[in-house]
């Protein structure tokens, strides 16, 4: 079998897909293993097109652990996950609360009318881009609010893989960055009243050094 695209920098074992589910959400790292459990036993099935939704796994029935769904709705990040060709199956939520949608207008491609014009086209292009690569995506856009204000969120999503390369599922989690946006956008003319008054003082001293 030929070598997935970006596999050797991202393939994990599914018995410990713990990196890839979300690793910055510490406490959901013994859960995590539930979903690749269930997904293992599926792999005579194509997860692209036979299972339009793909919901998380509730339960851990043989330990009895902790409710998977009922820790990922209670976590601030908001976490959202796709299937292997792209389409978004589950949005936490956080996720929800913030966009002031039920997931039935996220699912699949639909988020992205969320999106702000200017940003959608270059931001799902890139996306499609990791898609077809397996590459992890990393990108920023634009998402209206539920109060309809925009607000600049950075997003990532990393694949999560079988042994043998195949992307099993897209783990996805975005911030917002709004005030690092605006700081950006003020930067070029702080650097300018700062390169302006590093050519004036000086000289203004030395002329006055000078009348002295």
């Amino acid at each position: 079998m030929s070598q997935v695209p970006g596999a050797n920098s991202t393939k994990t074992k599914a018995q410990n897909p713990t990196a890839f589910r979300l690793r910055w959400i510490m406490q959901i790292q013994q859960t995590s293993s539930i979903l690749i459990a269930d997904e293992e036993r599926q792999t005579s099935i194509d997860l692209a097109a036979s299972r339009p939704h793909l919901p998380l796994q509730a339960e851990n029935d043989q330990t009895g652990g902790p409710n998977f769904r009922q820790i990922i709705d209670s976590s601030p990040a908001l976490i959202h996950t796709g299937r292997p060709d792209g389409n978004l199956d589950f949005f936490n939520q956080t996720w929800l609360d913030f966009l002031g949608q039920p997931p039935e207008s996220l699912l699949g491609w639909k988020w992205i009318s969320y999106i702000h014009p200017e940003d959608v086209q270059a931001f799902v292009q890139k996306w499609r881009e990791s898609i077809s690569s397996g590459e992890p995506f990393e990108g920023t856009a634009r998402m209206r609010r539920a109060d309809g204000e925009y607000r600049w969120m950075l997003h990532h999503h990393l694949p999560l893989r079988y042994g043998d390369g195949r992307i099993v599922k897209w783990n996805g989690s975005s911030v917002e960055i709004q005030q690092r946006k605006q700081a950006e956008e003020q930067l070029p003319g702080s650097i300018q009243e700062l390169e302006k008054n590093a050519f004036y003082w000086p000289r203004r001293n030395a002329y006055k050094a000078l009348s002295t």
